[in-house]
């Protein structure tokens, strides 16, 4: 079981985007030795699609083809090897923010949205900066609705919650 954290904790996902494209490149260091994995990726909710990646020397590395991007405002990713084990980031999966203009890849954790949930309630509770806890419940509300889950995981369940949250908030705020 330690094995399995540790490799866990060794794998390195970096994306980029192509130059003059809104595709975007993905690179998996893996601590692995194999030679083919496959990638799944979401640009929304439970939307997945997948491909199978080889290894190009030490790392693995796809291009995904960007979907509308002026609708594009995240992607999730996972990847199973040929044996089954499957890497999701502990159940978080890779979440990565997208932005064209400017072009920005930002990873985050549906923990870290908690940690904005919990600071715009203390914002709210307090009616001290108030403004900005209506910025950040406004920013969770554009981005929650479309971060990848995987159906029935903890990940649904967590994106479902903060989503609930958020909008009593807003409610609050509009009391």
């Amino acid at each position: 079981m330690n094995a399995i954290l540790i490799m866990m904790l060794m794998t390195s996902v970096d994306l980029y985007y192509v130059k003059d494209s809104p595709d975007i490149l993905v690179r998996i260091t893996p601590q692995r030795q194999d030679q083919s994995l496959t990638l799944y990726y979401s640009f929304s909710k439970n939307d997945w699609d997948s491909l199978v990646v080889e290894r190009k020397g030490e790392i693995f590395e796809a291009r995904l083809k960007s979907p509308d991007i002026q609708s594009l405002k995240v992607v999730g990713i996972y990847f199973v090897y040929a044996d089954g084990a499957k890497d999701d980031n502990n159940g978080a999966l890779y979440l990565y923010e997208l932005s064209i203009y400017p072009r920005l890849l930002m990873p985050f954790t549906l923990k870290d949205f908690s940690v904005m949930v919990e600071q715009a309630r203390k914002k709210i509770l307090s009616r001290t900066h108030v403004s900005e806890a209506i910025r950040l419940l406004d920013y969770m509300a554009n981005l929650l609705p479309v971060v990848p889950y995987i159906a029935g995981t903890q990940s649904e369940s967590e994106r479902d919650n903060l989503l609930i949250e958020v909008e009593d908030l807003k409610n609050k705020i509009d009391r």
